[in-house]
């Protein structure tokens, strides 16, 4: 393996784990104990293939230590998942800053857009959502990660023009789809099962997206947000790319 085959590597490896961690800080968040053999399969697997290819960097995971069998097959422990990333987490990210000196980010791409420069866009911003969640910018982090969310359930819904003014979760007053906000294009887009339902996760603030750009509509919302709120809005974008993207 050449070093930039190396880099690439331990960089795809480093933000996978970091979309698995999310995930499991998600279910932790609705109050999950434990997670059954399907949805633990791809991180099983991811660390499978991380002790193939890095084994310096794949702490042993004690399956026996942290699972239990159900009726309907294995648990996994909730907390003890979450420990063992957050070690292969930090000791990838140890690694690959050690290499490169800049945030680690990974690029995207969206290729589930039609339009062409709106593609563009997201992928752009896609970085940039990474880099100020690394930077701790929350506020840019939650503007970033809606406006994007809102171009991507638009373009989805523009796919299915007819169908999303039929549905019941359509606004009754407002024929234009452009004109939808980002809680309403979730609504239908959800009730349409054109994405799932954990978009409906999505916090207040991140509804509200547009409010944060102006200081006087923040004062007078009073949204409020931080680490949490910032963590949900780009755990949804990526959740909802994956899903798009298959």
């Amino acid at each position: 393996m050449t070093p930039d085959e190396r880099t690439k590597k331990l960089r795809g490896y480093y933000h996978t784990s970091r979309s698995q961690q999310r995930i499991l800080e998600q279910l932790a968040s609705q109050k999950h104990y434990s997670v059954d053999a399907e949805g633990a399969r791809p991180l099983l697997v991811e660390l499978e293939e991380l002790a193939r290819d890095f084994p310096d960097l794949a702490p042993r995971l004690d399956v026996a230590r942290i699972s239990h069998r159900g009726d309907a097959g294995p648990y996994f422990s909730l907390p003890g998942l979450q420990s063992h990333v957050a070690s292969v987490v930090g000791r990838l990210e140890a690694e690959v800053q050690s290499i490169n000196s800049t945030p680690v980010t990974e690029r995207r791409e969206f290729a589930f857009i039609q339009d062409r420069q709106l593609r563009a866009i997201l992928e752009r911003d896609h970085e940039e959502i990474q880099k100020a969640f690394v930077a701790g910018c929350w506020k840019s982090v939650i503007i970033l990660s809606g406006g994007a969310l809102e171009a991507i359930l638009l373009d989805l819904v523009g796919q299915n023009e007819a169908a999303a003014k039929s549905s019941k979760k359509a606004p009754p007053k407002e024929p234009d789809i452009r004109r939808w906000d980002l809680g309403q294009l979730i609504e239908v887009c959800v009730d349409l099962k054109l994405v799932g339902p954990y978009m409906l996760t999505v916090s207040d603030a991140t509804r509200a997206y547009r409010n944060l750009v102006h200081s006087g509509n923040e004062l007078r919302t009073g949204l409020r947000f931080g680490k949490e709120e910032a963590r949900i809005a780009l755990t949804v974008l990526e959740t909802i790319h994956r899903d798009l993207s298959r």
